[in-house]
């Protein structure tokens, strides 16, 4: 499946507050920064400067019925796109439970 808007800021995840971006200038780093792989750039998934690209994630827009968030190369989780988009990755998630 793909994260929430909540999931992709839950601390107990591992991820930071849903504004927090990466600015080397300030020491601040993203913990939802993503690197496309090898496949997804050869697909035509692009990539900053940095190496980093946008992914969906499933919580869609209060304005528009056919836009979903997404996290940004920066990893800034601000962004909507409308769902036929076709420069955005994916990053999908699953449960694990241990026993």
């Amino acid at each position: 499946f793909l994260l929430s808007v909540q999931e992709a800021t839950t601390l107990g995840y591992g991820f930071a507050d849903y504004n927090v971006s990466l600015n080397e200038a300030n020491g601040i780093t993203s913990t939802r920064t993503r690197s496309p792989t090898g496949y997804a750039t050869a697909m035509g998934a692009p990539s900053s400067d940095k190496g980093f690209g946008s992914w969906w994630l499933r919580s869609p827009t209060n304005s528009q019925e056919s836009y979903v968030r997404y996290v940004g190369s920066n990893g800034y989780g601000s962004g909507s796109q409308g769902v036929a988009g076709t420069a955005l990755g994916v990053v999908p998630a699953l449960y694990i439970t241990l026993q």
